[in-house]
């Protein structure tokens, strides 16, 4: 097996968390850092979390995704409209988690470039399989586990409405607040969106 930088494989938590990311960053920006965010959050049940356990637990993975982003993309969270947060959540989903990114590129944009734009359980199964030949923390991965982490997976492309409730994948017309912030960042990462060629060098431009 080579080695390869291991995956985190920790996004069992969830969805996008998208109307507690908003709280979280609203505060962050606020405070300049985490832990008066963090003594906000549990003194005020701010996330709305059934059990003080169930509430650090969403708090340390919705910060751990806006630990991600930029002062000017947490402010475009706040500030943006629906489709530009929730572009923002996914992005930042793609950067915490490597292994969500790929997927990203080699199977949900692959497939919208190929026009097969139905997504499904299969598809994840083979790119999950092809990952863990060369990833052993996929590989050592439970059945159950497996099947957990393919319907957060598919949650979160729901939220983000890249993915329709019947797995069609949607094509993204980048907003243009977003375009300029990734003008000014790493354009690459426009390939975690279903995105064709022209449109990526039509938002660049």
């Amino acid at each position: 097996m080579s080695h390869q930088t291991k995956y985190p494989m920790s996004f069992s938590t969830g969805g996008l968390f998208l109307e507690e990311s908003l709280k979280l960053a609203e505060l962050f920006l606020q405070a300049g850092e985490w832990a008066p965010v963090k003594k906000q959050v549990r003194e005020s049940n701010l996330l709305q979390a059934r059990t003080i356990k169930s509430l650090e637990r969403i708090f340390l993975e919705a910060s751990k995704r806006l630990e991600c982003l930029s002062s000017k993309e947490k402010t475009l969270l706040v500030n943006g409209n629906m489709k530009e947060r929730q572009c923002l959540l996914w992005l930042a989903i793609c950067r915490t988690y490597p292994f969500v990114a790929d997927f990203a590129r080699e199977v949900l944009r692959e497939k919208f470039l190929k026009l097969s734009l139905t997504l499904n359980a299969d598809d994840y199964n083979v790119f999950l399989n092809r990952k863990a030949e060369i990833h052993e923390e996929v590989e050592s991965l439970s059945e159950s586990t497996r099947v957990r982490l393919r319907q957060v997976l598919f949650k979160m492309l729901r939220e983000a409405e890249l993915l329709t409730s019947t797995g069609e994948i949607r094509p993204l017309s980048l907003p243009p607040g977003l375009a300029c912030l990734f003008r000014e960042g790493n354009t690459e990462e426009l390939t975690f969106f279903p995105m064709s060629d022209d449109e990526i060098r039509r938002c660049l431009s």
